[in-house]
């Protein structure tokens, strides 16, 4: 019995461990990219003033 459910909470993390962690990286990178693109107040984002240069 044990063993079963050593095995099936294996497999379970297996399948579901990349998938939250592959969901976290995304948050991840939606965060960044809405800060990298948010507009100030004078009307430049980030990137804008980086290109600018």
């Amino acid at each position: 019995m044990n063993m079963k459910k050593l095995l099936t909470y294996g497999l379970v993390a297996a399948v579901v461990v990349p998938k939250v962690k592959e969901k976290l990286e995304t948050q991840q990178l939606r965060k960044e990219y809405q800060n990298a693109h948010r507009v100030r107040m004078n009307n430049n984002s980030i990137l804008g003033k980086i290109s600018a240069n």
